[in-house]
């Protein structure tokens, strides 16, 4: 065998082995064969863009990438190097333990996505503004409590994902941002809602679940805009008067509050469709929920609720009720006039057997859970 392939099988299984130092020796020797690896090995440290860059391989390749991922790779810091993807649209650094980026990341101008979830920042650098094709943001799961200034430099940004962090207010730098139509805030500490929010105007989906919120201003109903809302396992007792505003909402989960009562306005959100008020405390269904000719499914499990009344019926779209976990002991004969209804979850009710089989016959066609 002559010597350069036995070079290259060397490479090969350096850079199979798995082992960090086995890999760094095999990129060395690369160097050492000035480009005249074969194709195999060719391929195989494409497989390592990063470290193609630091040690000036394969430059056509690594400066045309367009999507690059260095996620679970144990990476503390990053390269000045990074620089040298100048093309790069997409990029994942998921999982590792960064907690900053060197000045040359600004130079990532052409980039879109950046997904940094599960790192170790705590501080985000101004350089982050200077990103200004970002589209899509995700930041979940790190230590930030706040945003940089130069953030709202970030005018093609649409989408924010912030969960699991250490935020007690919305960041302010992000109301800078009204072209946001997506915010993650879920798994913070935020203690209230400033009326800037309603700057939001093109924001269609928000999720605030399990924070500490325990009442929202006026002024964020005027998100006429949104679609999704997520205000789950908060301490919301009460809601705006004015929620009707919303429109636009097809999708409102407010599970694990301590609310008992809906303001009258929520008879105006006619696009809805999915309403979770389970673990709340309601004694009684709302009768502004009957109204919502659109709705297909509503989450009432573990409340307060005794009786069902006979406006149920009203509910023509309904395809999935749950009524779990109340002491309910009959339902109305009117639950019959539901068409589309198809699961009725009623586990853990005062439910006795005579009447579960009265409402079996009333929903032949329908999966029944006592």
């Amino acid at each position: 065998m002559r010597l350069p392939e036995v070079q290259n099988d060397k490479i090969l299984a350096l850079l199979t082995s798995g082992h960090e130092e086995n890999v760094e020796l095999a990129f060395q020797l690369c160097i050492g064969l000035e480009g005249t690896y074969n194709e195999e090995v060719r391929q195989k440290i494409r497989s390592f863009p990063l470290k193609c860059v630091q040690n000036h391989l394969e430059p056509k390749f690594t400066q045309a990438l367009t999507s690059l991922d260095l996620s679970y790779q144990y990476l503390s810091e990053l390269p000045p190097e990074i620089a040298y993807f100048p093309r790069l649209q997409v990029l994942e650094m998921n999982q590792n333990e960064l907690q900053a980026l060197p000045q040359e990341f600004g130079a990532l101008n052409k980039l879109k996505e950046l997904a940094m979830w599960d790192n170790f920042f705590t501080d985000l650098p101004p350089v982050i503004g200077q990103l200004e094709s970002l589209e899509v943001l995700s930041l979940d799961g790190n230590q930030l409590d706040t945003l940089p200034q130069a953030f709202a430099q970030l005018k093609n940004l649409t989408e924010l994902y912030l969960a699991d962090n250490r935020f007690m207010q919305f960041p302010q730098a992000a109301l800078a941002l009204p072209q946001l139509e997506k915010i993650a805030l879920s798994g913070n500490d935020i203690e209230s809602l400033s009326t800037d929010i309603a700057s939001l105007q093109n924001l269609r989906w928000l999720d605030l679940r399990d924070n500490i919120l325990d009442t929202l201003p006026e002024a964020f109903t005027q998100l006429g805009a949104l679609v999704y809302l997520d205000m789950s396992k908060n301490e919301l007792s009460e809601l705006p008067q004015t929620l009707g505003k919303l429109h636009n909402l097809r999708y409102l989960s407010l599970w694990s509050n301590t609310l008992f009562r809906l303001p009258e306005s929520l008879a105006n959100l006619q696009k809805l469709q999915h309403l979770n008020l389970r673990d709340n405390h309601f004694d009684e269904i709302p009768a502004s929920i009957f109204q919502l000719n659109h709705l297909e499914e509503l989450h009432l499990y573990r409340n307060k609720l005794s009786e069902i009344p006979a406006d149920i019926e009203q509910l023509q779209n309904l395809k999935l009720l749950n009524l779990g976990v109340n002491p309910i002991k009959n339902l109305p004969e009117e639950i019959a006039n539901l068409p589309r209804l198809k699961k009725l979850f009623l586990k853990n009710t005062d439910i006795d057997i005579d009447t579960q089989r009265q409402i079996k016959a009333w929903l032949p066609n329908c999966e029944i859970d006592f």
